[in-house]
């Protein structure tokens, strides 16, 4: 791999997992918990990840403020954001529901992403939501996570409510060495999708007893991130049922300087070294892993679902121990990049 995939300067990182319900929580698990932030007129739950990469990157779950909402309605006005730039390095987005409508500096025509679809905005791109359904609920991943955006133009139906409450990041919160980025865009059907769109497909990938969709973001930043839903592979599942036998990762690393996971249906359990007891994430939750941490999924329900977006997008996964009802179906089809050391790794 070349060494352009990895970013330079990251801080110290730290776990971070957060749920929907305190009911049954892990101590660790801090529950969401919507307020205010950007935009007056929605809301916003972070994730933990500010804290937990030290400032270099932000996780939140956005929705409407209803109570807004329901003035712009009444008043029939069709709210947008105006154009604007944010001084993102990074920034990804997952609409966990309903849909929202947008135009972007150099992409011809309208792009609308639904429930199940991407899009990935290359750093500082114009951009104006033009549109959202009334149940929008959107995963928006970028970072730094304290920079400033620049309103060209008013919000409409928002009135003055912009709040820039945000200011440009020191310089730790920033890392170096970034690629050139592209938009890219991922919808779950073709149907009325945007030539730009590329449709989901699932496949092979880094353990057989699973099935990888690619969300088109490792060719958007030169192989600096990767992104994809993960879910069982049907058959290998029923093979593992059939026999009785209880799935599990086995206790590994894998050499990312970033990696962060949503469960977008189903639950999962895992192990964490330096964290104790079992940790189990539903429908909802998220789940922050330092980097190059030790770690085992010791169970999932059948309908798991999960977003991993992580980086770089082709580095090694050290396996410690076998998987459990996975045989040697382990394929690692990555590698640490060319030249490098252990040390030199885990110093990034």
């Amino acid at each position: 791999m070349s060494d352009e995939q990895h970013l330079k300067g990251w801080n110290k990182q730290t776990p971070a997992f957060t749920t929907q319900t305190a009911d049954g929580r892990h101590p660790d698990q801090q529950v969401q918990e919507f307020g205010p932030g950007l935009r007056g007129a929605a809301l916003y739950a972070d994730l933990g990840i500010a804290e937990a990469t030290g400032g270099q990157f932000r996780a939140h779950i956005i929705k409407w403020n209803p109570e807004q909402l329901k003035k712009d309605r009444e008043a029939n006005v069709k709210p947008t954001t105006g154009m604007h730039r944010h001084g993102y390095d990074f920034h990804f987005n997952f609409v966990l529901k309903g849909s929202t409508s947008f135009v972007i500096d150099g992409v011809e025509g309208e792009i609308t992403c639904r429930e199940g679809d991407s899009y990935f905005l290359p750093s500082r791109i114009l951009h104006n939501e033009i549109g959202t359904s009334d149940d929008i609920v959107i995963l928006e991943l970028y970072g730094p996570a304290n920079v400033a955006t620049e309103q060209l133009e008013d919000e409409a139906g928002q009135g003055r409510r912009f709040v820039d409450m945000t200011k440009t990041a020191d310089e730790k919160q920033y890392l170096k060495g970034w690629n050139k980025q592209t938009p890219a865009f991922t919808t779950q059907t073709a149907d009325g999708c945007h030539p730009d769109q590329q449709v989901q497909e699932f496949g092979p990938g880094l353990r057989g007893a699973a099935l990888y969709a690619d969300l088109g973001i490792a060719e958007a930043t030169g192989g600096q991130f990767r992104a994809h839903i993960i879910k069982w592979n049907p058959e290998q599942l029923k093979k593992d049922r059939e026999a009785n036998v209880k799935p599990t990762t086995g206790m590994h690393r894998h050499h990312y300087d970033f990696h962060f996971n949503f469960v977008l249906k189903g639950s999962t359990s895992f192990v964490i070294d330096g964290v104790e007891g079992e940790i189990t994430c539903r429908e909802g939750d998220s789940y922050f892993l330092p980097s190059r941490i030790l770690h085992n999924e010791i169970g999932t329900s059948d309908d798991i679902v999960i977003l991993e977006v992580y980086g770089p997008a082709n580095v090694a996964t050290e396996q410690l121990e076998d998987e459990a009802g996975q045989g040697r179906r382990f394929a690692d089809m990555t590698k640490t990049a060319a030249g490098e050391s252990s040390t030199e790794l885990d110093e990034r």
